[in-house]
């Protein structure tokens, strides 16, 4: 069964939400940033209507992203490592194959060439050695982030 995919709204705000629900109505701005994401909502009611808090909402967001440096026209966006990321490389993880009774090494790097298609490479620690693998493997992720980005 084919998965549908939601075709995007030429309407939508980058890191701007509408909250409808009960008695709460406005806007609320979610800008990512590393591991201290930045949150504020702008109330239909504080602001005299919907489009004036759009309006504040927008300008905060493009005030945060200033300061953040963050550019708002880009939809796909490299997210920070996490703590239990090993490597250090957004998009690069180790797995052990187990073949027999002997297990080997993988670094795996993973990417998206488009949305809903991701993909995966693996390089062997036991056929290019430790630090070689790791090194192939993040330079394949550094140039398909390229790919992404372009």
């Amino acid at each position: 069964m084919a998965v549908k995919k939601r075709k995007r709204n030429p309407k939508s705000k980058p890191a701007i939400v509408r909250i409808d629900h009960k008695s709460t109505h406005g806007y609320q701005v979610r800008v990512p940033f590393e591991h201290t994401p930045q949150t504020r909502f702008f109330a239909d009611g504080v602001h005299g209507s919907g489009s004036k808090a759009l309006k504040a909402a927008e300008e905060w967001r493009n005030k945060i992203f200033a300061i953040k440096g963050i550019n708002p026209s880009n939809r796909r966006t490299i997210r920070f490592t996490h703590k239990n990321n090993t490597t250090g490389v957004v998009g690069v993880t180790t797995q052990w194959i187990r073949k027999g009774e002997y297990e080997y090494k993988h670094y795996v790097v993973s990417w998206c060439p488009k949305p809903y298609h991701q993909q995966k490479k693996t390089f062997s620690a036991h056929k290019y050695g430790d630090a070689e693998a790791r090194e192939m493997a993040i330079d394949f992720r550094q140039s398909r982030v390229k790919e992404m980005l372009a």
